[in-house]
């Protein structure tokens, strides 16, 4: 029962680790370059960071009619209890509302970028991909879409008639009184 455990505690502590992204490696050429059969660190450190977005842009725009109703309803009464004519509702004919409504394409924004580090960024590095996630992020992409290369997926999502939300009978304004 203890090798069980032990194994366990072992594999559970391996699985725990995060992934390594190559930082690992980067740090040691930095601080042991021995390591690697040099004697001095690497002064020409690249990090090459690729941003993928997939995105919904609008696309252009179509015509559409929504179906109105229209109903009628009509009483007869009197003053007297007895004579009356029942209420009677019958639809008429009424013309829909024309609406512009638009659709939706699917993009992927694709961008690499390059940039330069010293052993110092290396070592206060946590992983590779968390400093790319910073730099695309704050510096570089946040204001600087049009360096993006844009490729339609070819998926389109329309919208007009997409749902019909009149509903199936009419309510009459007679029987609400």
């Amino acid at each position: 029962m203890k090798i069980v455990l032990l194994v366990f505690a072992i594999s559970m502590s391996i699985f725990a680790r995060p992934k390594d992204d190559g930082i690992g490696d980067l740090k040691l050429g930095c601080k042991n370059p021995g390591a690697f059969h040099n004697q001095l660190p690497p002064t020409d450190i690249k990090i090459t960071c690729e941003d993928e977005r997939v995105e919904w842009v609008p696309a252009g725009h179509d015509e559409a009619t929504i179906h109105n109703k229209r109903t009628v309803c009509s009483k007869g009464y009197t003053n007297k209890p007895n004579i009356k004519a029942p209420s009677v509702c019958e639809p008429c004919d009424w013309p829909g509302s024309d609406y512009e409504c638009g659709g939706f394409k699917e993009v992927e924004k694709t961008v690499a970028m390059e940039f330069s580090v010293t052993c110092d960024e290396i070592m206060a590095m946590e992983t590779v991909n968390k400093f790319c996630q910073l730099k695309m992020l704050s510096e570089t992409l946040a204001t600087k879409e049009e360096i993006m290369a844009v490729k339609e997926t070819g998926r389109v999502k329309k919208v007009c008639g997409v749902q019909d939300f009149m509903n199936d009978k009419p309510i009459s304004p007679v029987s609400q009184k």
